[in-house]
């Protein structure tokens, strides 16, 4: 074919993919009365036919929902069969130590809830996850449902510096659940706008009555100042210990401001969370390589779980 055919092809293209949801749809619905008879194994090898299951840190299974019609998770896809810290290996090792002194952990951003669901399964300990995009959301509660938790809430919502709504924009996406939607214009390209409702963190545990949190996993794209904020009260009562992403790039402007108002005051430091352990920083910088994105705050006496993962940036 020659270029002047390249909207042909593409149009092809399309009609395929879209063929091929259609026929995976088909063969997930079909198959579904089978899935509870079926052993692990078998759904783990072929994860297009929606169930998964993987391997807790500290022992135990966790069932996932791996495909379904609003689309594939690929975060399921990758522990499917093998262990949960398969993804973010670093950082499920930062919050499994935490989450040995954790009672109440708060999820922002939770996707489908990969670390919420590990939190979750103390049956002691009180989860909440928050998830704004609607889809993500619902996969996220039928991934509840199907372990069958009682201690994990899951808020459709954003979290933010004011309650209230606001404009999320959501990447279009072909096959796969839409991650990596913003609040902020312009983070990605080719994007779609739905609101959606808003709440602070300090609004939120004021309405629940909720009384301490220890642990924040933080990931919203770029607007993390805003979340923490909105938790200025939280913070200042608690200074729990926050997993916080760093982005190199993007359409916020540095968080560092928000961790020198609110954080440092109360003793905070700052750790890179790498493979090779925590390595501190005297405020947070991005990765320009997009690898490892995530830091902990935390103050001292937070500190010991984790202390011994503390390491040397030097040669």
């Amino acid at each position: 074919m020659s270029t002047s055919d390249a909207p042909l092809r593409m149009k092809q293209s399309t009609l395929h993919k879209r063929l091929s949801r259609s026929a995976k749809s088909v063969i997930r619905k079909a198959a579904a009365p089978l899935l509870p008879l079926m052993p692990d194994v078998v759904k783990n090898v072929f994860p297009g036919l929606g169930r998964v299951t993987t391997q807790l840190p500290g022992g135990g299974t966790l069932r996932l929902i791996s495909d379904g019609d609003d689309g594939k998770d690929y975060i399921a896809y990758k522990v499917a069969g093998r262990s949960l810290d398969r993804f973010e290996p670093e950082t499920m090792l930062i919050l499994t130590a935490l989450l040995g002194e954790t009672r109440t952990f708060f999820d922002v951003g939770a996707n489908t809830g990969l670390f919420a669901l590990a939190a979750a399964a103390d049956p002691q300990r009180r989860v909440v996850g928050f998830e704004p995009v609607p889809q993500i959301a619902r996969r996220f509660a039928d991934n509840v449902r199907l372990n069958g938790f009682r201690n994990l809430r899951v808020e459709a919502c954003a979290v933010d510096e004011a309650d209230g709504e606001l404009t999320l924009h959501i990447p279009l996406t072909k096959s796969s659940l839409p991650t990596s939607a913003s609040a902020a214009a312009g983070f990605k390209s080719q994007t779609y706008e739905v609101r959606v409702p808003a709440v602070t963190l300090d609004r939120y545990i004021a309405k629940h009555a909720i009384d301490r949190v220890d642990l924040i996993k933080l990931d919203t794209e770029t607007t993390e100042d805003r979340v923490l904020r909105g938790a200025a009260a939280l913070i200042r009562r608690d200074a729990p210990a926050i997993v916080c992403e760093v982005l190199h790039q993007g359409c916020r402007p540095s968080i560092a401001d928000v961790l020198a108002e609110q954080l440092t005051p109360l003793g905070y430091r700052y750790f890179w969370i790498k493979p090779e352990g925590l390595i501190e920083r005297a405020a947070p910088a991005g990765d320009p390589t997009g690898e490892f994105m995530n830091y902990l705050f935390i103050t001292e006496r937070r500190l010991q779980p984790v202390a011994s993962l503390i390491v040397s940036d030097q040669p």
